[in-house]
């Protein structure tokens, strides 16, 4: 899902389809990573808030830890929707590739055509709730530099854990972090 400010449609949340408001842009970006057997749309209440108070949201359907696949698999108490669930390690990596997108289409690159001008991509904020925050907290903090993808300004970890292996750390080189 892209969510961004618009230059018509109902203040009260998303309109599908209404024409960006570029004029006000280039605006920061949000990725935001959803949680297990859940979709973006799920939080849509805190993500049209952050797209009214000025920022794009992009957020990206994990494929295997989305609500539709999850139900297909039999649900969360099953074996498979349960195992669906260790998907994610590779989470960062679909986050770094969505973020490369997002950059390279704002430097005039190929991608999506509502982003094109629409926004800065010096201003990229990450965050997510639950697995998506510890996805969110894997990519910007573990060190790995296979999965190094632009550089975020900040980082917001919301109801998430930690990988067990490297902390969420600042210091040289990290952003900075919201833990909620």
């Amino acid at each position: 899902e892209i969510r961004y400010p618009t230059r018509s449609g109902s203040p009260s949340g998303a309109t599908a389809g209404a024409p960006p408001a570029y004029r006000g842009g280039p605006y920061p970006v949000v990725l935001f990573a959803h949680g297990y057997d859940v979709t973006p749309a799920t939080y849509r209440l805190l993500l049209d808030h952050w797209v009214r108070a000025g920022f794009v949201v992009v957020a990206p359907l994990f494929p295997e830890e989305n609500a539709p696949n999850i139900a297909a698999l039999g649900g969360e108490a099953s074996v498979a929707g349960g195992a669906a669930e260790s998907d994610l390690p590779n989470e960062p990596g679909d986050l770094a590739f969505v973020a490369g997108k997002v950059v390279a289409t704002a430097a005039g690159g190929g991608g999506c055509r509502v982003l094109s001008g629409l926004v800065d991509p010096r201003a990229l904020g990450l965050a997510g709730q639950s697995d998506g925050g510890q996805a969110a907290g894997m990519l910007a903090y573990d060190g790995n530099d296979q999965m190094a993808g632009p550089a975020f300004r900040a980082v917001a970890v919301l109801s998430g854990g930690v990988n067990g292996t490297d902390p969420y750390e600042g210091g040289p080189g990290h952003p900075p972090l919201l833990v909620v």
